[in-house]
């Protein structure tokens, strides 16, 4: 049996200067998947790269290029599950990942 944790969130992930402070999940956790829960508009996936481990991400809306950027440091991420995206065009973003993408809730045509 692998060991690793799944972990349902609503909360920041990492730290960002935007948003306010985050780091709420300690970078220790043996993270294999993870839901965050929270709206795109109130997300912060800035230092998920920590969880090194983590190979399945579950969220609201498209990640910013600047969580795509971060996203590309996880060497296990392998499936990316995106719940209520905001546009086909947004989707298209995620194309530099090297990840399989899900869509919940596809945005119409």
């Amino acid at each position: 049996m692998r060991r690793g944790r799944s972990v349902s969130y609503a909360g920041r992930v990492g730290h960002d200067d935007r948003r306010g402070p985050g780091g709420a999940l300690s970078a220790d956790l043996p993270l294999r998947e993870l839901v965050i829960r929270n709206r795109a508009d109130d997300r912060g996936l800035l230092g998920i790269s920590r969880f090194a481990q983590l190979e399945r991400l579950h969220m609201a809306g498209v990640p910013s290029d600047e969580e795509i950027a971060e996203l590309r440091q996880l060497p296990r991420l392998a499936r990316l599950t995106i719940a209520d995206p905001e546009s086909v065009a947004a989707l298209a973003r995620l194309e530099s990942l090297d990840v399989t993408v899900d869509v919940a809730d596809p945005p119409p045509a």
